[in-house]
């Protein structure tokens, strides 16, 4: 999008890509988003847990990323958590049964968790204040018993979600960042693999690039489809 332009951003974590280190501020001016996959989940992955972002101007082209993410947590027969907004979740539904992914089962099993987005923000965010005890009780739980439900140890539950792109959304900046603040300590505490969504739709005036450069430090990537 025009407004990101010249600010455009990778981080190391995409192993095998071509990308920028975010703490490295000799390249901080030089992000420029690729395109690329979501790091896929599998049985017996030793590489470090991972917390990305996904920017995307295409709905198509994320639930393409999103897809393979959830899939490869799946079939390792882990389980993985999507909190999204009601459209991207009836797509993903449909793009993984077409990935030949029984999702009935693993509904069934609590190896697939869907929540809405937004009725998930209201549990922890009142009068536009993020409550860190509510969300980590509220995640903290989610997890548990997505783990509890997984047939294998080792593969790690893998959770995608829009709630800080919501946030960002509605001008809670603010709540956004301490929302992917308390993502990275979720991912250090339960040990998984997380993907954040933010649309580029519609913020092409008036984004805030310091907002961006926030967002993107609290990653370990993060890249554009």
């Amino acid at each position: 999008k025009a407004a990101l332009e010249g600010r455009r951003f990778l981080s190391a974590s995409l192993a095998g890509r071509n990308a920028v280190d975010s703490s490295n501020e000799s390249n901080s001016e030089n992000f420029y988003l690729q395109q690329t996959a979501a790091p896929t989940p599998v049985e017996g992955d030793v590489r470090p847990h991972s917390h990305d972002a996904v920017f995307y101007s295409d709905d198509r082209m994320v639930l393409d990323n999103v897809t393979r993410f959830i899939e490869g947590a799946l079939t390792a027969e882990s389980s993985a958590i999507v909190v999204a907004t009601e459209s991207h979740r009836e797509s993903f539904l449909a793009s993984l049964q077409a990935y030949g992914v029984d999702l009935g089962a693993a509904i069934e099993q609590g190896r697939y968790i869907a929540l809405d987005a937004a009725e998930t923000i209201s549990t922890f965010v009142v009068d536009s204040m993020l409550d860190t005890a509510r969300f980590m009780d509220v995640f903290g739980n989610l997890i548990q018993r997505a783990r509890k439900a997984a047939k294998t140890s080792h593969a790690r539950v893998a959770i995608f979600g829009e709630v800080a792109h919501i946030l960002w959304k509605r001008g809670n900046a603010e709540a956004a960042i301490q929302d992917e603040k308390l993502c990275n300590r979720l991912v250090e505490m339960y040990d998984v693999d997380m993907l954040c969504g933010y649309s580029l739709v519609g913020v092409d005036e008036g984004i805030d690039s310091n907002v961006v450069q926030r967002i993107r430090e609290q990653h370990s990537a993060a890249y554009i489809v």
